[in-house]
């Protein structure tokens, strides 16, 4: 079974979450994602310390066969979320995948510090109304993962592609500059999700500044939601 995060609806995604329904592309990109982002080291691929793994382990894997470089850059090109990076070495011209973010692996994948709030006027964490009653309670959190994800923007915002699942309909938005003055780091990846450690791995919903549903109406939160915890 995956790793549900009831806080805030993350799941870990494994290779078997996949569904009969999918193309081979998205297979692909689900396998990917999975050995990427977790099951490296699980399934003994060696991983760099800066995420990128080689693309010939990963092809020689059953999962992968039929794959090839071509069609691995392909996926990587095309990947709406831009999920994934490839790079090649200049010496031995070997080519290696990564995971652009969202890795409960320890690596250290190198994403640009925010200076200040401006830099990100729009923060948004994309959830389910079940879980909104156990976010307000214990805040955001970053369960297996590193890091707790947003989107720069709303999924329906044509240069918005990453950050949260478009079938969330609930949307948190959050006061970064109240956070960022709180010590709260903010980091943006290469795919344009941000991403916080909050405190401990969690973003208290003092840091929230509304929430909404996808049609735009705001919930009715109690006073207490956002005030300071005792």
């Amino acid at each position: 079974m995956p790793n549900h995060n009831p806080a805030d609806g993350n799941t870990k995604k494994s290779h078997s979450r996949t569904s009969k329904n999918d193309s081979e592309e998205v297979r692909i990109s689900k396998a990917l994602s999975y050995l990427l982002r977790h099951g490296a080291e699980k399934e003994r691929l060696v991983i760099e310390s800066d995420g990128f793994v080689k693309l010939k382990d990963i092809l020689s894997r059953k999962q992968f066969s039929g794959q090839t470089l071509e069609s691995i850059q392909h996926l990587v090109e095309s990947n709406a979320k831009q999920r994934f990076a490839l790079r090649q070495d200049p010496t031995t011209l070997q080519w290696s995948i990564r995971a652009n973010q969202g890795h409960s692996i320890n690596v250290n994948v190198e994403m640009r510090t925010v200076q200040d709030s401006s830099e990100i006027p729009l923060v948004v964490h994309g959830t389910y109304q079940q879980h909104l009653a156990l976010i307000l309670k214990q805040g955001l959190r970053s369960m297996s993962r590193k890091h707790i994800h947003f989107a720069a923007g709303l999924p329906e915002h044509q240069d918005i592609t990453s950050g949260m699942r478009n079938n969330c309909n609930i949307l948190i938005y959050v006061n970064t500059e109240k956070a960022m003055k709180d010590g709260i780091v903010f980091v943006q990846s290469a795919n344009n999700v941000i991403l916080t450690e909050g405190v401990d791995g969690v973003l208290h919903p003092r840091y929230f500044s509304k929430i909404t549903d996808r049609s735009g109406k705001a919930i009715v939160v109690p006073k207490e939601g956002f005030e300071e915890s005792a």
